[in-house]
């Protein structure tokens, strides 16, 4: 498949255009509208959209913007169909993905699980249906429920809509909105002129609630201007907003108010509990307040038991600062539903909502929500030989030593692993144990995905020695229902499926306990392949100890029965890890759990069965330490030398923990060379 992602180049954008207001209009079919055309010195002041076009005038990105920087979609303020500050386009053929970012510029999910939107097309380039996909590349659903939409093109230029769920069947409209078999029909602009309610035979129908259409109508700017509710004999009928339509009133660029009225014109109460929403807005174009009136203008208290709702932004008006509640005369109250006057937002420097605190009408405390989740800091990661088994931190030290430490940063949501970023002291760091600053975790239904990134927040690769190969972006296990992980597929930066570097494509795992499983890998063609080539076992039983840490890899065969691996000369591997998950060796074993050297088997080094390592210690508990020596024992636990006559390899460090180089040396103490 074809990336929801997309790496947009300067020279790929033709022209531009601005937009001071985000209109609405009723379905995906179109995938973006603006509306109020500016110029791009007007949009530098203001909350805006900017529409990226290529040479073939196709829309490649949509930007949110206040100003130069990217707007959050927080406060009174968003849109129904664009959902990020950032959107990409890739077009392909008859195909078009669209991908979505943060403020940040970091790909995202959006509407819950919605990763990638696919539009596909007909000969004519006139869009026929759009599914939803979460990060692995699945089928989704937005928040209605719907997983894909179907258009069918009419030769009178009407379109007839389809939502379907994930079983099939026809989703209504949206909320109380119960038209579900729907014909779109369009103005000279391009917008909605009207949207009826239609059964198998395109006859216009009753919805249960006694609607069958509704009429929309835009301002020459593009603006949504006004909606009217009809049934299917023509006739005006109050609708799933206990109105008959409303009429939106703007001033300048931005809507000023809504009108609600009846069947005959009349003032009408909406839903909400109002006859009029007027709307207060700053000069970048942030609504600052939303007051609940009468048909005359005056104040009123509405079905959340307040009157007025006020927005508060930072002096520059990128960040909302505070949300507050007032009653038809003007003074605190509480909202109805939360028992909240106000919530105040504190923030860092990137802006980013650090904690919330919330306030009763009299001022009073209620809680401080801390949005920091919880943070651990470690030293070190616990080495580990498959990818089934999860990144271990060893090392554990405060926030405040690790500021002059090489570290890992674990940051969790309650219980849940959310990412892990190395750092050297204070800056962000890739040579970390996973070959990258951070490793980002998602959580699906069936998912879970592991995603790496560099210093700069880029898509980076991961290297481990159990894959090899430099193009594993993402970590994409299948779950059971127990969340247990019972496969594993790894992809490129481009979301393709590839292969590691040893050849594996599909990896499967059988849990036997809380310790114990078995790991097979597959090759693309679908036949077996091996661990690694220093552990050439085609079914490995992988089992830890108490700590978590690796304890043993035994071959086995397709029943899970030890069996000794004749060509590299041993059954199992047995690791020796201290309580404090430093690695100090591990041993060859047979079938009989007897030392065995290994043998000459696919160019790794042989001749020895077991392997020592002794540390200069800095910090044992920490795994800190400034060198080590790696040592070669036989079948008979007696030094010796490997393949290549070495029988120790010094690693040299200097005081600061940075690697300088190696010396090897035979069993008579000649120094063999340096590495």
């Amino acid at each position: 498949m074809l990336l929801s992602c997309n790496f947009l180049k300067a020279q790929d954008v033709f022209r531009e255009a601005y937009y001071a207001h985000l209109p609405f209009w009723e379905s995906p079919y179109l995938p973006f509208k603006g509306a109020c055309p500016i110029t791009k010195t007007e949009a530098s002041k203001r909350i805006h959209l900017q529409f990226d076009y290529n040479k073939d005038n196709r829309i490649v990105a949509v930007h949110v913007k206040l100003g130069k920087h990217y707007k959050e979609f927080e406060g009174f303020f968003g849109n129904l169909y664009i959902n990020a500050p950032l959107t990409k386009i890739i077009h392909d053929s008859n195909k078009e993905y669209h991908s979505f970012y943060d403020r940040f510029e970091n790909q995202t999910s959006v509407q819950g699980n919605i990763f990638t939107k696919l539009y596909e097309k007909d000969d004519h380039g006139r869009n026929i249906k759009l599914s939803f996909l979460n990060e692995a590349g699945e089928a989704t659903v937005d928040m209605f429920g719907v997983q894909h939409y179907i258009w069918l093109h009419q030769t009178d230029g009407s379109i007839i809509e389809e939502r379907l769920d994930k079983d099939g069947n026809i989703v209504p409209l949206r909320g109380q909105f119960e038209l579900k078999r729907t014909k779109m029909v369009f103005d000279e602009q391009g917008y909605f002129r009207m949207l009826q309610n239609i059964d198998d035979t395109g006859k216009t129908v009753n919805t249960q609630n006694g609607v069958a259409q509704f009429h929309y109508y835009y301002d020459k700017q593009g603006r949504f201007d006004r909606w009217e509710v009809y049934d299917a004999s023509g006739n005006k009928v109050i609708g799933p907003s206990n109105t008959s339509g409303e009429q939106n009133i703007h001033y300048q660029y931005d809507l000023k108010s809504i009108v609600f009225f009846g069947t005959q014109g009349n003032p009408a109460i909406h839903w909400s509990g109002a006859q009029v929403w007027h709307f207060e807005v700053d000069h970048f174009g942030n609504r600052t307040a939303l007051e609940f009136q009468d048909a005359t203008g005056k104040p009123m208290n509405a079905n959340n038991d307040y009157a007025k709702r006020v927005w508060e932004w930072s002096n520059d008006g990128r960040f909302l600062v505070s949300e507050s509640y007032f009653d038809e005369n003007g003074q605190p109250v509480n909202q109805k539903q939360t028992g909240v006057h106000k919530i105040s937002h504190s923030r860092n420097k990137q802006g980013v909502i650090v904690s919330s605190k919330r306030y009763d009408a009299k001022n009073n405390l209620i809680e401080s929500i801390k949005k920091q989740n919880k943070i651990k800091y470690y030293t070190n990661l616990v080495g580990i030989i498959s990818p089934n088994l999860e990144y271990l931190g060893r090392g554990e030290v405060s926030a405040e030593e690790a500021k002059n430490l090489r570290h890992y940063q674990f940051v969790y949501d309650s219980d849940r692993l959310l990412k892990i970023q190395y750092f050297n002291k204070e800056q962000p760091n890739d040579n970390s144990y996973y070959g990258s600053h951070e490793v980002r975790y998602d959580y699906l239904d069936n998912k879970l995905i592991r995603s790496y990134f560099n210093a700069n927040g880029n898509k980076a690769n991961t290297y481990r020695h159990y894959y090899i190969g430099d193009k594993i972006h993402r970590e994409v296990f299948e779950l059971d229902k127990n969340n247990d992980k019972i496969t594993l597929i790894l992809k490129d930066s481009l979301n393709n499926q590839v292969e590691s570097g040893l050849g594996s494509y599909v990896f499967k795992f059988e849990k036997i306990d809380e310790r114990i499983f078995i790991q097979t890998q597959f090759k693309k063609d679908g036949s077996p392949n091996i661990l690694t080539s220093y552990f050439p076992f085609y079914n490995s039983l992988i089992s830890t100890n108490k700590n978590g840490f690796l304890h043993s890899i035994t071959n086995v065969d397709s029943q899970g029965n030890l069996i000794m691996n004749e060509k590299a000369g041993y059954a199992s591997i047995v690791f020796d890890f201290d309580d404090y998950g430093n690695e100090l060796g591990w041993s060859f074993k047979d079938a009989s759990n007897n030392l065995s050297n290994r043998k000459n088997y696919l160019d790794m080094d042989y001749g020895f069965a077991k392997v020592v390592y002794s540390f200069n210690w800095e910090n044992k508990k920490l795994g800190l330490h400034n060198g080590f020596e790696e040592t070669y024992f036989d079948m008979e636990n007696k030094p010796i030398e490997n393949d290549k006559g070495i029988h120790l390899i010094k690693y040299i460090y200097d005081e600061n923990g940075n690697y300088l180089g190696l010396k090897r040396f035979n069993l008579d103490g000649f120094n063999l060379g340096k590495g």
